[in-house]
This record gives structure tokens, C-alpha cells and sequence, in this order.
């Protein structure tokens, strides 16, 4: 398969998980396949790392102005806008207007769960945008069978493509945790962990009151919540207050946008994903190619491996947790690579394809 050199945009680390964690993992497993992949960081973060140009985001205008720049004067073959559906939606369409003004090849991936319902809200006038926007495309990903199935009702069957959030895992946990976390890791047996946003469609409080409802059986239970950078001070204070009510407070250990998350993932016992909505999440695919016991939330979709309590009941997750505590010491059931492997197959076919190489 000949090397393609691949411009990657959307959000990368800091900070982590989510769809940046999707766009590093991506890079990776196309570099290690032998490809020139770039990405174009439209996030807030300015990492330093190898392959990753930070765009201007100090206003929109310089953003867009940014991204024309790097249609009109870059080698790259095809370029890949990675989306987390409703939030970067808009500035999709803007990226897919430039890709047609300079004749370039664009891929669209839609990776948040909550693509369809956010189509339902649209105005006529901003679907027909939408509609417009991703009929333009070369080719659309879609994460998980709900979104394909709204795509294919917009774009030609021809140019859709499921394909899960799940590519070979270039990077490790082996890096260090900030000492503070790194102390909790060691206190709390057994240790579970989850990564959100305080804000309430995540449902923290399901997991809070879990830990509720199990610190009586287990009295040295604890639990790391790596909280992302974008909550609001209203929702973390709610948050607290709760951790406060349900006596929990020193049980549980709260970090921001940890740089090594897949080293927590790996020391933990158990690996919780709360959220009321959810597409194909990065990290229960980055817990079950670490071979951790992964709990969630009974969303659309999750892969094979995962056990499920119905979302949004803290008791039912304790009894979920308890379940996967009994298992302990039992043949594991550690996924394997081949998913991830079979999806970077598909996506370095996908651009050949629309290349013409």
C-alpha cells in the first residue's frame, strides 16, 4: 500500500480523552503503518509534539483564517476533520466550504453520541446547511450504528463507512501519575477510576452513589475522577457539594485532564463510564485493549467486554461494580487487538480509495 500523506483535524491533547485521545490515536497507528500523518490542532491546548501544527484560535476569524491557509499551501493529500457532532458541527461545515474552494479530498468522522438528536433540533435553514455540508464530502464516519443510520437518510450509501473509535494503541501507560494521584492510587483498594465533565450529562452522581452504597463492604474503596478542563464553576461546585452529602469525601480523589490517564487506567481495578448519552467512547476502548474491567452506562452502544447498568441509577451500577469485584481472579475476557487492527485496515483503504492511488 503506497504512503499517503494524511492532514488530521480536530482537537488533540491537552486536554485528554474524548476525541483528542481518537485523533492521537489515529496519528499514531498511521505513522507506525508507514503514512505522513499531520495534525492540524484546532483545540485550545498548544502541545508541543512531533507531526501537530496548532492553529490561531485567538479569535474565530483567525481560526478560519488558519485553516484556509493550510487548504490553500499544504502537500497533504486528503484531509480528515474529526467532529464531536454538535459542539464542532458548524466549524465542519466551514472546513468542508474550504476543502471544495481548493479542490481537496475531505473525510468527516462523527464521533458524539448525541449526532442524531442534535439533527432533530436543527431549523430548516441550519439542516439544509448540515445536509449540504456532509453530502460534499468524500466519505463520512460514522462511530456507531444509530449515527450510520441517520447519515445514510443525508448522504449516498456509497459514501458512509462504520467504523468504531478503536485503533491499534500506539501509546502506553507507562508514564508517571501527578504525585497526589498517584498517592490515591495507592490508598484506594479497590481502585476504580472514571474520566468526565461535572456537567450533568455525564452523570457523575451515579458513580458517587455507588461508592455509597459499597463503602460498607468495602471500607478501603475509592475512587480517581480525572475531570476534563471544560465543566463550568457551577457544575463542579454541584459536584462537590455532592461529594460532601453522600459522605464519600475521602474516598475520592478528583484530578484535571491527567497527561497519563492510560497509567491510572492500567493500575485500576475497575474503569466506570457514566454518561446518560455516549458514542463510542475512547476510554472504555482504551480500558479494554488494557485488558481493565470496564462498567457502563447502557447507552446506544458499547462494544463487547463492557458490563452494563442502567444509566443514570447509582444502585444498579453498585451492583454492576459487585458483580465485576466477584469475577475477580477469573479467566479474564481481554479483548483483542483485532477490531483496532481491522479498522486502520478499512481506514488506509478508505483514503486509497479516494485518492485514486
Amino acid at each position: 500500500m503506497n504512503a499517503l500523506q494524511i492532514g488530521l483535524l480536530g482537537h488533540y491533547p491537552p486536554p485528554y480523552g474524548g476525541v483528542a485521545t481518537l485523533l492521537e490515536q489515529m496519528q499514531g497507528s498511521l505513522n507506525a503503518s508507514g503514512h505522513d500523518a499531520i495534525v492540524y490542532n484546532l483545540g485550545h491546548g498548544q502541545p508541543v509534539a512531533d507531526r501537530v501544527v496548532n492553529l490561531d484560535r485567538r479569535s474565530p476569524v483567525q481560526l478560519v483564517a488558519s485553516l484556509e491557509r493550510v487548504f490553500r499551501t499544504e502537500p497533504e493529500r486528503i484531509f480528515h476533520y474529526v467532529s464531536a457532532s454538535y459542539r464542532s458541527f458548524w466549524l465542519g461545515a466551514v472546513v468542508q466550504a474550504l476543502a471544495l474552494v481548493h479542490r481537496r479530498s475531505l473525510v468527516w468522522s462523527l464521533v458524539g453520541g448525541d449526532f442524531p438528536r442534535f439533527l432533530r433540533t436543527l431549523s430548516p435553514l441550519r439542516r439544509g446547511v448540515a445536509d449540504w455540508s456532509l453530502r460534499r464530502a468524500n466519505a463520512v464516519i460514522a462511530c456507531n450504528r444509530e449515527i450510520d443510520e441517520v447519515i445514510r437518510q443525508i448522504v449516498p450509501d456509497h459514501k458512509v463507512h462504520l467504523l468504531s473509535n478503536t485503533f491499534p494503541l500506539v501509546t502506553t501507560g507507562a508514564g508517571h501519575l501527578p504525585p497526589d494521584v498517584a498517592e490515591a492510587a495507592s490508598r484506594f483498594t479497590p481502585l476504580l477510576c472514571t474520566t468526565a465533565s461535572s456537567s450533568p450529562e455525564y452523570a457523575l452522581d451515579s458513580a458517587l452513589e455507588a461508592l455509597a452504597h459499597l463503602q460498607e463492604d468495602h471500607p478501603n474503596i475509592g475512587l480517581v475522577i480525572s475531570l476534563t478542563t471544560h465543566g463550568i464553576r457551577t457544575d463542579d461546585e454541584a459536584l462537590e457539594a455532592l461529594i460532601d452529602r453522600l459522605g464519600v469525601r475521602s474516598r475520592v480523589h478528583i484530578g484535571r485532564a491527567l497527561p497519563n490517564f492510560l497509567t491510572l487506567l492500567e493500575r485500576s481495578d475497575i474503569f466506570l463510564r457514566t454518561p446518560l448519552v455516549d458514542g463510542d467512547s475512547m476510554s472504555v476502548r482504551e480500558a479494554l485493549a488494557l485488558g481493565t474491567p470496564t462498567v457502563a452506562s447502557d447507552t446506544i452502544f458499547r462494544p463487547p467486554g463492557v458490563s452494563l447498568f442502567r444509566k443514570g441509577d447509582g444502585l444498579d451500577l453498585a451492583r454492576a461494580i459487585r458483580d465485576v469485584l466477584a469475577d475477580v481472579g477469573a479467566p479474564g475476557a481481554r479483548p483483542t487487538t483485532q477490531e483496532a487492527e481491522d479498522n486502520l485496515a478499512k481506514l488506509e483503504t478508505l483514503y486509497q480509495a479516494i485518492v485514486g492511488t
